[in-house]
């Protein structure tokens, strides 16, 4: 095992990165590789460098991330893959450090660029006007009601028959 790494509760973003120092087929579960017990799978990328021809670790990282090139410095990995976990959200609430089998080699912890949200008020004049009120419904007319009334007048007398005939 290597130096355990201390886990800071993270913020969204944040991606921690390991070089992959052996075959990948020997690595086993990554939960087990780093200390763990669980981890979300979902959120741990396996990436091999030659698949990321001269885009490189630094380029995905950045491009794909959004971490800032100062922010990753001079990030070199002549390993042939690397294992990118991303924050902490992969990893079990209780857990205060990782570590990694000999198999990872941490390379760091980078965190996404992003803007502070800020919540402008909107514009004025975006909701002016009065909306129409639905037009008002018309009265039921005498008609209407007699043949309502008619109508339920018949339906009782049929049901009235059809209990006479089943009776008798």
């Amino acid at each position: 095992m290597t130096e355990p790494i201390p886990v800071t509760p993270g913020k969204p973003g944040e991606v921690w990165v390991f070089a992959l120092t052996g075959p990948a087929d020997d690595l086993g579960p990554m939960a087990t590789a780093l200390g763990l017990a669980e981890l979300d799978e979902a959120r741990v990328e396996i990436v091999a460098l030659a698949d990321l021809g001269e885009l490189g670790l630094t380029g995905y990282l950045r491009d794909g991330y959004g971490i800032t090139s100062e922010a990753l410095g001079k990030l070199e990995v002549e390993d042939a893959k690397v294992a990118l976990i991303l924050s902490s959200a992969a990893l079990p609430e209780d857990v205060a450090e990782l570590h990694p089998t000999a198999a990872l080699r941490y390379l760091g912890q980078f965190s996404e660029d992003r803007a502070p949200v800020t919540f402008e008020p909107l514009p004025d004049g975006g909701a002016d006007g009065i909306l129409q009120p639905e037009p008002a419904r018309k009265p039921m007319s005498d008609a209407r009601i007699g043949g309502m009334v008619a109508t339920a007048v018949l339906v009782l007398l049929a049901l009235l028959v059809v209990v006479m005939i089943w009776i008798a």
